[in-house]
């Protein structure tokens, strides 16, 4: 046994000398946990490890303390030596170094790893998926869940030696001494071994040269050490070197210069293999540690087309970059528009690849296709460009079910006319119940100019004479023109005063007439009017007798109060607005927009015979000013 610590057996027990200090204790061998020969302690009594003691009472043993040269005579827990955030305590409670910043090198500082993201800062890795740490935070997956990267089928091996070796025991020198860390165990159990001393470790070999460390043993002389070939499954008895298991173009004794995982062609899955990194001066163990290359494609995540009559801002596709550098970001811009006729712009594209429409598209009247130009550029400035065609799709369109599209159909609501006259009157094509209305036109009355020679006037609106086809007046003996004569004049004059002359000899006992106009909504009708020989045909107060207010009311001893107008309108206290046509004194035709037409005279008032039923009438006068009508026909008010 060595004077500096030794191994001893006695009894199923051994022991392990250190410094001269011996201790018993129950061990195990070691390949029971690791997988590597030596021994590992079942317990351990720190009193009786000179290596446990702590001087300055700050809970650092002092052999950590010298071994990463902290002050074993201060109290300096609380220190952070490394500016990482975590305190020297803390360090050594996870065993991390307090002199790097980030122990595992995976590109998470120990900070990161053990207050936000709670991963192994001893492991790139921690869940084992072959994604390091830092790459799964980068790309919002788990790396505490190896099936969050779907892709990964089991674990990988560890992805770089140097950063795993206190996982499985590794060496560490300073101060001409070297020690070796046992697994899981912290300072306490790193040993002295120099060329004056021999010791074991609690994950030491049974027995090794004096001075020579286990990490650099290469018993086939191939410059990989033991440890990491077996570490990474290759035979280190054979030399294997030059093989390139990930076929990254590195040979395994470069992938162990450069600290890259030989079983990964991207170590620091970058999206960029070891080999690239190397050439273009990134570092293919550091995630965060570039080479641009430039994007080498743009694509679509769905068709390239967009129906007719879509909202602006409807979604069309997604485009999206392959980019060597996988982690990279782009913007994307239309680059031009190449239209027949551009007029204003017709996509829009976002920066993160959407892109939308800008317009309302006819597949009848626009273009069918359209071709854009997409470029995307990554955050080192490098750019691809790629040309698409966006198609247009047609929507069956037949508002009115007839089997004609609305396209080719005159007239799409199916009313009867046609939609350009729609239009041009100011309807809706596409409302049946928005027709436009028949013309609104007047009977004027008559003229008697000579014994053989009566003119009979009307007027069509200036605005409506363009769309009216026909208008003349009709003619008829009795009032109600059961059977009356047309006469259609030949032109319409452009002011709409109608004028036709007539022989009144042809009528003994008087015509009445009306004024007619049609358009494609129909024919409009003007008043009634009367042409009776031998009397004044101007009927000035066809209501007989009344009492005139100072503002023009008329209060009549038959129809009640009202007040009349020139042009034959009229509004009653009760019955509203009305147009009157005068028979004869005391004798009246009153339309409403309610009641249309309604006759009554002095003598039968206030009974009213309304024309478009053929029922009489009773009206009721209420002190409110409205009025009610009961109806014989029915039975019933109306």
């Amino acid at each position: 046994m060595c004077t500096g610590g030794g191994l001893a057996e006695a009894e199923g027990y051994r022991s392990v000398g250190i410094v001269g200090q011996p201790f018993g204790v129950h061990i195990v061998q070691n390949s029971e946990i690791t997988s590597l020969d030596g021994f590992v302690p079942r317990a351990y009594v720190p009193a009786s490890n000179p290596a446990d003691s702590d001087l300055d009472g700050d809970g650092l043993p002092m052999v950590w303390e010298r071994t990463y040269g902290l002050n074993e005579f201060l109290d300096d827990a609380s220190l952070d030596r490394d500016g990482d955030g975590l305190s020297n305590l803390t360090e050594y409670s996870k065993g991390t170094s307090p002199l790097r910043v980030d122990t595992d090198l995976d590109g998470l500082s120990d900070h990161e790893e053990v207050e936000d993201y709670q991963t192994n800062p001893l492991l790139g890795d921690s869940d084992g998926d072959g994604f390091g740490d830092a790459q799964e935070v980068a790309q919002n997956t788990d790396p505490l869940d190896s099936s969050s990267n779907s892709g990964v089928v089991e674990a990988s091996p560890l992805m770089n030696p140097f950063r795993r070796l206190v996982a499985a025991g590794a060496w560490s020198s300073g101060g001409g001494l070297s020690s070796f860390s046992a697994a899981g165990y912290g300072g306490a159990e790193y040993l002295a071994v120099n060329a004056e001393h021999c010791s074991i470790t609690v994950l030491g070999r049974v027995a090794h040269p004096l001075g020579e460390l286990p990490k650099s043993w290469d018993t086939d002389d191939d410059g990989l050490p033991d440890y990491w070939e077996k570490i990474f499954g290759f035979n280190p008895f054979a030399n294997d070197s030059s093989g390139d298991g990930d076929g990254d173009g590195l040979s395994n004794v470069q992938e162990f210069a450069l600290s890259t995982n030989p079983a990964v062609a991207d170590t620091d899955g970058d999206g960029l293999n070891d080999y690239l990194e190397t050439i273009y001066g990134s570092d293919p163990a550091d995630s965060k540690s570039l080479a641009n290359l430039a994007p080498t494609d743009i694509n679509a995540s769905s068709s390239l087309t967009i129906s007719e009559n879509e909202l602006i801002g409807t979604l069309i596709t997604n485009f999206f970059v392959t980019d060597p550098n996988r982690l990279d970001d782009h913007s994307l811009v239309i680059v031009n528009q190449e239209y027949e006729t551009q007029v204003v712009d017709f996509f829009t594209l976002e920066t993160n690849g959407s892109l939308r429409s800008a317009k309302v598209f006819d597949f009848e009247t626009d273009p069918q296709e359209y071709s854009i130009k997409i470029r995307a550029t990554d955050s080192g400035n490098s750019s691809v460009e790629k040309t698409f065609i966006i198609q247009v799709l047609n929507h069956i369109e037949d508002f009115d079910g007839d089997g004609l599209q609305d396209h080719v159909d005159d007239d799409d609501d199916n009313d009867g006319i046609s939609d350009l006259d729609e239009i041009a009157f100011g309807s809706n094509p596409f409302d049946p119940n928005d027709a436009y209305m028949v013309p609104i036109i007047r009977t004027l009355g008559s003229a008697l100019h000579a014994s053989d020679s009566l003119l009979l006037k009307g007027k069509v609106p200036e605005d409506q004479v363009s769309k009216v086809s026909e208008v003349g007046f009709l003619l008829s003996p009795k009032i109600f023109f059961d059977n009356p004569q047309v006469i259609t004049l030949n032109t319409i004059p452009e002011t709409g005063n109608i004028e036709l002359s007539i022989n009144p000899q042809m009528y003994p006992n008087g015509i009445y007439f009306r004024l007619f106009a049609k358009n494609p909504a129909g024919t409009g009708f003007g008043a009634i009017m009367r042409f009776r020989p031998n009397t004044n045909q101007s009927i000035n107060k066809w209501w007989g007798n009344s009492e005139a207010s100072e503002e023009g009311w008329q209060r009549s001893d038959w129809l009640g109060s009202f007040l009349p107008y020139e042009n034959g309108w009229m509004y009653h206290l009760h019955m509203g607005w009305m147009f009157s046509s005068a028979e004869e004194s005391d004798s009246v035709w009153l339309w409403t927009n309610y009641q249309k037409w309604l006759w009554t005279s002095k003598e039968v008032f206030p009974f009213l015979y309304r024309w478009e039923d053929s029922s009489w009438l009773f009206a009721y006068f209420h002190k409110n000013g409205s009025v009610h009508y009961f109806n014989y026909s029915t039975d019933s008010y109306e």
